[in-house]
């Protein structure tokens, strides 16, 4: 990339390999921080979906199961008239 080439071609460009390679290699651990956030994010979307397609992830005891009661203990009650 030229140093004198005007604003609009520098903008958001992609810098040369060997400049991320050395911030990497030179810089602090900012680069691995980002990574592991990623990787927190990317395992919370998973939960996230997995909950909103299968429901919540425990199991009803057994007592609860026998009394038919709702699994979800902030369930309105059914109203009988």
């Amino acid at each position: 990339m030229e140093e004198d080439a005007p604003f609009s071609e520098k903008f958001e460009r992609q810098p040369k390999e060997e400049d991320i390679n050395k911030k990497q290699t030179n810089g602090d651990r900012t680069w691995d921080l980002a990574w592991v956030y990623t990787v927190i994010a990317g395992v919370l979307n998973i939960m996230v979906i997995y909950d909103a397609a299968a429901g919540p992830a425990f199991r009803l005891s057994e007592k609860m199961a026998s009394e038919g009661k709702p699994h979800n203990s902030a369930a309105a009650p059914i109203a009988t008239a």
